[in-house]
Order: structure tokens, then sequence, then C-alpha cells
């Protein structure tokens, strides 16, 4: 009977990943078909990740001052998130137990 209930507990537990899963992606796709602006820092931000771990990786920067940059661009999107109407976190990852982020952990 245990084993009955854990097994449901997880089935739940994966069905919720999943549909938190499809809300994100359906928050992406809803700022990539009509907020460019959005996806245009959003890219941005993508850019100076890869680039930045190039850099890195080829011994040129040591990384130190993309923290500040990336919390510079994360700011920008934040705002332009409020400017067309979305709460600043609508492209955080989404979960039903912010504790435990959907884990089943604490």
């Amino acid at each position: 009977m245990r084993e009955d209930l854990m097994r449901e507990a997880w089935a739940e537990l994966e069905e919720q990943q999943r549909r938190n899963e499809e809300t994100e992606r359906a928050r992406r796709e809803e700022i990539r078909q009509g907020y460019p602006e959005i996806q245009r820092l959003i890219r941005r931000r993508e850019d100076l990740i890869q680039s930045a771990l190039q850099e890195i990786l080829r011994g040129e920067k040591t990384g130190g001052e993309l923290p500040e940059t990336m919390e510079a661009v994360s700011g920008e999107i934040r705002q332009a998130l409020r400017g067309a109407g979305f709460p600043e976190d609508y492209l955080t990852p989404v979960y039903a137990c912010p504790e435990c982020r959907d884990t089943g952990y604490v």
C-alpha cells in the first residue's frame, strides 16, 4: 500500500512538473511572438553568457564582471516585462511549490 501511495505521489509530481514546463514554454513563446524588444534583451543576455564562457575558456577573461553585466540586462528585461503589463518574474521557472521547486524534497 505504501508503495502505491509513493508511486501515485511521484506520478502527480511528474504531472505537475510537465504542466509547469508547458506554462513556461507558452510564456516564452508569447514573448517571442508578441514582444520583440523583450526578446531582443533575452537574446542579448544569452549572447553575453555565451561570449563570456568562450572568453573564459580561451583564457582571455575571468568572468568577474559577468554577474554585474547579467544583472543589468536582467533588470532591463524585468523593466520591459513590467512595461508590457507582465509581472517581472513572468519568464522565471514556474513551481507549484517554491520551497521544494517541485522536486518533492526540501
